[in-house]
């Protein structure tokens, strides 16, 4: 019963339309001929919609061991550039939404939440480019 039931669901995975964010997604619009294939593709676009400023924190230190790496060219940039990246933005725009009164651990439980899904190292990234400007 367990393998027709999985024959049943592979052969019938080429046509099967998908729910995200309140959409359907016809099975046109996804690529890919296996259903490992299909499954990855709608996968990453589901999360690409439910996540979809997780983006703005590629560049930033992924790990505590970049982030000592990084240190030296934060430094550098404080003092050649005042502009803040989207990512830098957003957190700063957050944090004054809150009275500049907000904890660092507040901070990464926000934009570890949809829409962001940023991990700690980032977040914490972008703090410490704050704290340099601050000094």
């Amino acid at each position: 019963m367990k393998d027709k039931f999985i024959e049943r669901i592979t052969r019938k995975f080429p046509e099967t339309r998908f729910v995200s964010g309140q959409q359907i997604i016809d099975p046109s619009e996804i690529n890919g001929t296996k259903p490992s294939e299909r499954f990855a593709t709608i996968q990453q676009r589901h999360l690409k919609n439910v996540y979809r400023y997780n983006q703005l924190a590629e560049g930033y230190a992924a790990n505590a061991s970049e982030m000592k790496k990084k240190l030296p060219s934060l430094k550098l940039q404080q003092l050649t550039d005042n502009s803040l990246s989207l990512a830098e933005a957003r957190v700063n725009d957050h944090i004054s939404n809150h009275g500049n009164a907000i904890s660092g651990s507040d901070i990464i439980r926000e934009f570890t939440k949809a829409p962001y899904g940023w991990r700690d190292s980032p977040i914490i990234h972008i703090l410490v480019y704050f704290n340099l400007n601050l000094s």
